[in-house]
């Protein structure tokens, strides 16, 4: 194998399947990223058999071949070298990279048939397309609600359903829930997958500054998700399990209902924080007929803190106590200047919502104190 290429693109695009390069593989290969090199084009291939990362680069191959080498040694070498042609090929399981005109490297490698076979998307598969931003939208607005307890894997990851053109991204963790939809259009095969979340967060971040739309394939026979756009390729093994029926617990009426500034309880919420030594303290949430909106705790190590702000009340007085947590991270993910709670009183489900965010809905369940 000997090809020529750019630092810079090698770089990315190093950075980029280095994300599936797991800490501590179960195979020496899964630390090692593949490179092929054929029909004029470098592909950089790595996968912790859960993931699969691929970019496609362009270059000069003046002989095709392939071989494996560390990927993250590779990629932090090639980070610290300057812009301009790199000139790499490989001699049985050796890597040579020279950088003009100083630098000259080798890296001891392995064969590219111990790398795990490379899933790839059949040409008759159906797909849906999305833009990089719209996919950013769908994982910010859910991610937050996922469960990090890997006891129950199928908390741990986000169902993405696709029917009567519809997309819906919903997490929860069985006290939480963010559900995110998306109308399309177009005649696409339906599916439901729950896919890992924190995994989503990176092709969230991998395509960001994507220029194409992203194609999404669901591969039933492999149990794989596919992400593409342009030259990378993301693919995901779904989870097995079935996700909550998360629908019966959403309200389909409420009797409370408050209008109020997001950042105001944002703020009313930091501050009181600081007064939690937890980080799952109790916040209450006082609303009055008069709309004056209370937000408070107490400890009795700490002491106590109260802000008080205006809204627009409706059905009350209450009295809601929430997980400081909870809110902490719907507020900070969710960046809106009105917010809407509504709720049937007591401990039944609250539901936050916007007039500004279109087909979203959180829930949290309030804390019986």
């Amino acid at each position: 194998m000997i090809f020529e290429c750019l630092q810079e693109y090698l770089n990315k695009g190093l950075g980029t399947v280095v994300r599936a390069v797991p800490v501590k593989g179960s195979l020496p290969v899964l630390s090692n990223v593949l490179i092929t090199a054929e029909s004029g084009k470098i592909k950089l291939t790595a996968t912790n058999l859960d993931t699969v990362i691929s970019v496609i680069l362009g270059a000069s191959v003046q002989e095709e071949g392939s071989i494996t080498v560390p990927a993250k040694m590779l990629h932090e070498f090639v980070s610290n070298l300057d812009s301009g042609k790199l000139l790499i090929s490989s001699d049985k399981n050796i890597l040579n990279l020279t950088s003009f005109p100083k630098s000259k490297a080798k890296f001891n490698g392995m064969s590219s048939i111990e790398f795990p076979e490379i899933p790839y998307v059949k040409e008759s598969s159906s797909y849906i397309q999305i833009s990089p931003k719209i996919l950013s939208n769908l994982v910010s607005h859910t991610h937050f609600s996922s469960s990090p307890d890997v006891t129950r894997p199928v908390l741990t990851g986000t169902l993405i359903n696709f029917s009567n053109n519809k997309l819906d991204f919903v997490t929860t963790d069985g006290f939480r829930l963010s559900e995110k939809s998306l109308p399309l259009e177009g005649e696409f095969k339906e599916f439901t997958v729950v896919a890992p979340t924190k995994t989503l967060l990176d092709v969230s971040k991998i395509f960001s500054s994507a220029e194409n739309l992203i194609s999404v394939v669901y591969n039933q026979s492999d149990n794989l998700l596919f992400f593409q756009s342009g030259d990378t390729s993301v693919a995901i093994r779904v989870i097995d399990g079935n996700f909550p029926d998360y629908k019966r617990i959403i309200p389909s009426s409420n009797t409370f209902r408050a209008e109020l500034k997001s950042a105001e309880l944002l703020n009313a919420v930091k501050l009181t924080n600081v007064f939690s030594k937890e980080a799952n303290s109790p916040v209450k949430i006082e609303f009055s007929e008069e709309g004056i909106i209370r937000v408070y705790s107490n400890t009795q190590d700490s002491g106590e803190h109260v802000s008080e702000f205006e809204g627009i009340v409706s059905g009350g007085p209450l009295t809601l106590s929430f997980n400081s947590k909870y809110l902490s991270d719907f507020l900070n993910n969710i960046k809106t200047e009105d917010l809407l709670i509504e709720s049937n009183g007591g401990v039944t489900p609250a539901v936050f919502k916007s007039d500004s965010l279109e087909n979203f809905i959180h829930i949290i369940m309030p804390m019986k104190i």
